[in-house]
């Protein structure tokens, strides 16, 4: 499953982590150290298909500290997996 989520302009980390979580808070996957491939680009998480079976989830993503900025607020975005039978 691929997401891409966009950054704002004046979003200063170099890198992202990503984590989705069910809305009771329970973490199921995590990727971190994502970049985009250019500015202005998304960022992109490749989640595996089988991570999370169709359901509710919360995928939050959030700057990874560095020395001259703090970490930031995460950015949380509501998700709904539905699959489909193969046809």
């Amino acid at each position: 499953m691929r997401l891409e989520v966009a950054l704002k302009g004046d979003e200063e980390s170099a890198t992202f982590d990503a984590v989705i979580r069910r809305p009771a808070g329970e973490e199921l996957w995590r990727q971190e150290g994502l970049a985009p491939e250019r500015f202005g680009a998304p960022i992109v998480v490749t989640v595996p298909a089988d991570a999370l079976p169709d359901g509710e989830y919360v995928l939050s993503v959030e700057g990874e500290p560095s020395r001259e900025a703090p970490r930031g607020s995460a950015r949380q975005y509501r998700l709904r997996v539905v699959r489909r039978p193969a046809s």
